[in-house]
């Protein structure tokens, strides 16, 4: 230990910052922003002009420091590692991103990390729920999804988006051993919001929160784009179509926009935009979540209004306000 130099203003500083009172200026510009008046309000206990707080600068801080340590840098890493064991919380700039696993654990984004959780067992001799997590993403997750069809080995295919100045599409297996990156998606304007697999989980939705609105089609093995299009409306989520209006071969998704539902149908190799049709059973809005049900071309959506509608193809069966 060392006594620290004293200092005239050290005193009165450190106090006013510890009570949380504004600091003023240091007259020998020890501050990077002096405090102002805010405009003409006075404080009712002193009567004082009210004050935003200042800034310290650099110099501000570093003189409390001993001269070596000003200075003072370690060019190498250190001999040992941290490791990060578990992750508390969820992340929420992902909407929709919680998912069921093949072997029954849960997949969830938290920060930029996926997260496989895995309840206790004790049939398997496992007492306490553990985790496994994914860490190859360098900023936060935007978007997660789980394929339907389990890997070889019985475990899932991932896939998670992120917001890096170079936004990517990260695909990689979940399963009872380490996850592993299979392959990387990039070419995005912005990052990606909304993922989703098809049924058969060979193909792989994207949305970018691009000018445009970016809707991609990739390929789930290999990562390559069969079908690139701007939607040119606020999109809030998309979802393959379980079985699709007007295509029997499983290859059609729908989006929630601004203005509606649009279905993209199949067409050779390419995808045919349909607007759905509300009818008089539902009125015009934005729609907001979307998911695919269980039967034949059947898709649920809600409404900005907080209403559901139900459709069956392209139109409106059902709409509970």
């Amino acid at each position: 230990s060392y006594e620290l130099p004293t200092y005239p203003a050290r005193t009165e500083v450190e106090a006013r910052l510890l009570e949380g009172l504004p600091v003023p200026p240091n007259p020998a510009g020890a501050w990077h922003k002096a405090p102002e008046a805010k405009g003409d309000e006075l404080d009712a206990e002193t009567g004082e002009p009210v004050m935003t707080p200042g800034t310290p600068s650099y110099e501000a801080v570093t003189r409390f420091l001993k001269p070596e340590e000003r200075t003072k840098t370690i060019p190498t890493s250190p001999d040992s590692q941290l490791s990060l064991e578990w992750v508390y919380g969820v992340s929420t700039l992902c909407r929709g991103h919680v998912s069921y696993a093949a072997d029954g654990s849960i997949l969830y984004a938290a920060g930029a990390v996926g997260v496989q959780y895995r309840f206790p067992n004790e049939e398997a001799g496992e007492d306490a729920a553990s985790q496994k997590l994914f860490l190859s993403h360098k900023d936060m997750l935007t978007a997660l999804a789980v394929s339907p069809v389990p890997t070889a080995a019985g475990g899932s295919f991932v896939a998670s988006a992120d917001c890096s100045s170079d936004p990517k599409v990260m695909l990689w297996t979940a399963g009872k051993g380490a996850s592993q990156l299979k392959s990387i998606l990039q070419g995005f304007k912005a990052p990606v919001f909304a993922l989703d697999f098809s049924p058969d989980g060979s193909k792989l939705l994207s949305v970018s929160k691009d000018a445009g609105f970016t809707v991609s089609v990739h390929d789930a093995a290999s990562g390559l784009r069969l079908f690139n299009a701007c939607a040119n409306e606020t999109v809030f989520g998309a979802k393959w179509c379980r079985s699709p209006p007007g295509s029997a071969s499983g290859g059609s998704f729908a989006l929630a926009t601004a203005k509606g539902i649009v279905f993209y149908a199949e067409s050779g190799l390419s995808y045919e935009a349909r607007k759905g049709v509300a009818g008089s059973k539902a009125k015009a809005e934005a729609l907001v979540s979307l998911q695919a049900m269980a039967g034949a071309e059947t898709m649920a959506a809600g409404g900005q209004s907080g209403a559901l509608y139900k459709y069956e193809g392209r139109n409106v069966s059902e709409c509970v306000a």
